[in-house]
């Protein structure tokens, strides 16, 4: 741009980009943020995060704030009622107590470790959840990109006073410029 000979690189699909963000429900709670000079560096377009998260993240540069609000669909998906199972308990370790609320690890027919929630003790069986905790609900993320790559960053994600991470979480506010 101009005579500067420095051009801000918009992000593409398959770009390596960092970014500092704060995830809230819709009532204002906070899920999941990146720690202060610590931003996240992701792959554009290796469903290394949900899809509308990629998308929202497409065309931005560095230095660029943005919020967003995802949709179910753009997100975890909608909830599944159909993931809602009963375990017999006798198929959890010996001396566990299940208690409404705990993450718990069962085995699928694959052989694969699933987390599920238990949200029903009773007598002889143990109800899990096996949706997403985040399924059905809608995602509004504060995000600000800060730095653009073609190839992944060789340095660990920590940044200095000048990131955005450290503006991003040391402002009074956290919405958007």
């Amino acid at each position: 741009m101009g005579n500067s000979g420095f051009e801000m690189k918009n992000v593409e699909n398959g770009d390596f980009v960092k970014i500092c963000y704060v995830g809230r429900l819709e009532n204002g709670a906070i899920f999941e943020q990146t720690g202060v000079c610590r931003s996240v560096e992701i792959r554009v377009g290796a469903a290394e995060t949900v899809e509308g998260l990629e998308s929202a993240l497409i065309g931005m540069t560095s230095g660029e704030r943005r919020r967003i609000t995802l949709t179910p669909d753009e997100a975890f998906g909608e909830r599944d009622e159909q993931l809602d199972r009963s375990i017999p308990r006798s198929l959890f370790s010996p001396g566990y107590e299940p208690k409404e609320g705990d993450f718990v690890a069962v085995r699928a027919l694959s052989g694969e470790m699933v987390p599920a929630r238990v949200i029903r003790v009773e007598e002889d069986y143990v109800r899990v959840d096996f949706n997403h905790p985040l399924a059905g609900k809608t995602l509004v993320y504060d995000l600000e990109v800060a730095e653009v790559n073609e190839k992944p960053s060789p340095s660990l994600s920590l940044c200095g006073v000048s990131c955005c991470c450290y503006r991003f979480h040391t402002r009074k506010s956290n919405s958007p410029r």
